[in-house]
């Protein structure tokens, strides 16, 4: 059994205990149904996409964030949601002026075991000699990577693959997008800074083809694609707009958060994330805000099955 199946394992029996003690209220309303009546939910399959801020040396806040992650994926496999294809990606890093897939859950040639020792290693001296360069803004990079995502393969840092394959496939049922920040954002999402091809960042993701309907900005291989009404944007990050004294007594307010992360961590001094996800939903699009304290303490497992939850109602 594979590191990430483990993580899962343990992911789900920590869910099922928790559910225990909840009463759970099934819906019986057939409108609200995923299969249009008797109550029981269709297996849908997603694809996603998670981006990641490496700072150097952050080595602490990575274990983190994959265990954040398996939460997600057993509160989506409760739901009978598969997560199917799921790379990973610098959330501001480059290599050669563009960012790469640096790692993907079971590529067959993988030289890591799991995403928390990909994650490790790319906040490495060795792992970030592999990336170079710096995005100007908070979605450049997503932009970037979302335009050619039929042909991007995952980059070996150890040794060339015997062939190179595209990662992704045709369109799943929903695409989801990961965003795992402790950083400062570089810029207000209204400001001018943060503009992607001249537009704000949630109009810019909720752009449609007119020819097909799908979300322009994303290019999976084929004819295929996905509607922007299928999309989730999920950004765990620090707070906006507080001062540190009040970001470091918020976060201490969280049971058993790690103090010794907060030397790893800052709040934003830049509104991105708050407006991004308010305007994406005004957008018809779909977003998600989770408070990175709240990811990193004892309630990251409800934070996690409530963004499951988020994602189950937008395949519904």
């Amino acid at each position: 059994m594979n590191a990430r199946r483990i993580a899962l394992s343990l992911a789900m029996l920590l869910l099922a205990s928790s559910l225990t003690a909840c009463t759970l209220i099934r819906d019986r309303d057939p409108a609200n149904s995923s299969n249009g009546g008797n109550g029981d939910p269709i297996p849908r399959v997603v694809d996603a996409l998670i981006l990641v801020d490496l700072p150097r040396g952050a080595v602490n806040i990575m274990p983190g964030y994959a265990a954040f992650m398996a939460y997600v994926e057993a509160g989506l496999a409760a739901q009978l949601i598969t997560i199917n294809r799921v790379a990973v990606a610098p959330m501001y890093r480059q290599q050669s002026d563009r960012p790469p897939l640096i790692y993907g859950y079971d590529d067959p040639h993988a030289p890591f075991h799991s995403l928390e020792e990909a994650l490790v290693y790319y906040v490495s001296d060795d792992g970030l000699a592999h990336l170079d360069g710096q995005a100007s803004n908070d979605t450049e990079n997503l932009a970037t990577l979302g335009a050619r995502l039929d042909r991007e393969t995952i980059f070996q840092p150890f040794q060339s693959p015997p062939e190179a394959i595209p990662y992704y496939r045709d369109a799943a049922d929903g695409f989801v997008v990961f965003y795992l920040t402790g950083s400062s954002r570089h810029c207000a999402h209204d400001s001018s800074s943060c503009a992607v091809d001249g537009q704000r960042p949630a109009h810019y993701l909720t752009d449609v083809d007119d020819d097909t309907g799908f979300a322009s900005w994303l290019s999976l291989p084929g004819p295929s694609g996905v509607a922007p009404s299928q999309i989730m944007h999920v950004a765990v990050a620090t707070e906006e707009g507080a001062s540190y004294d009040a970001f470091v007594d918020r976060c201490m307010r969280e049971p058993n958060f790690p103090a010794n992360h907060l030397d790893l961590l800052e709040p934003s001094e830049h509104a991105f994330f708050g407006p991004m996800m308010s305007q994406l939903r005004q957008n018809g699009g779909h977003g998600q805000l989770v408070d990175l304290c709240t990811a990193f303490s004892n309630r990251r497992e409800n934070a996690a099955i409530s963004v499951a939850a988020e994602i189950g109602r937008m395949l519904r």
